[in-house]
C-alpha cells in the first residue's frame, strides 16, 4: 500500500550509452531515464547472492511507483546520494502499484 511520504529518497536511473565518435572510435556516456522518488531499505545477503559470489556486496532495495512509461533493464544504474548501484532484477506486487528494484553496488567501498 502506498502511504504519504513512503517515496521521499530521490533517484536517477541512467543507462550507459554508446556514442559514435567522428574518427570512427566510441565512447560510453550516461543517459538519465528517469528522476523519480523511492524508499530505500537495505537487506543481508541471501542464497542466491552467496551462490554468485556475490556475499560481500551489500543489496539494496528500492520501491517506487509502478511505471509503464520508461522501459529499465537489468544493468541500467541507479544513482543515489551520490552513489552508484547496478540494477540486477525487478520483481512488483500483485495490484501493480510498487515497483522492487534490487540492486547491488556499482564500487564498494566505505568512502562517503
Amino acid at each position: 500500500m502506498n502511504r504519504a511520504g513512503k517515496y521521499r529518497e530521490h533517484i536517477d536511473i541512467i543507462r550507459k550509452t554508446r556514442v559514435d565518435l567522428p574518427s570512427g572510435d566510441y565512447t560510453m556516456e550516461d543517459v538519465l531515464l528517469l528522476e523519480t522518488f523511492a524508499h530505500v531499505s537495505i537487506r543481508n545477503a541471501a542464497v542466491d547472492t552467496v551462490v554468485q559470489h556475490r556475499d560481500i556486496e551489500q543489496l539494496f532495495l528500492f520501491t517506487t511507483r509502478f511505471r509503464t512509461d520508461v522501459e529499465l533493464q537489468a544493468s541500467d544504474i541507479i544513482v543515489w546520494r551520490d552513489r552508484r548501484f547496478v540494477i540486477q532484477s525487478f520483481t512488483w506486487d500483485i495490484m501493480r502499484t510498487e515497483l522492487i528494484i534490487r540492486a547491488f553496488t556499482e564500487n564498494e567501498s566505505t568512502s562517503v
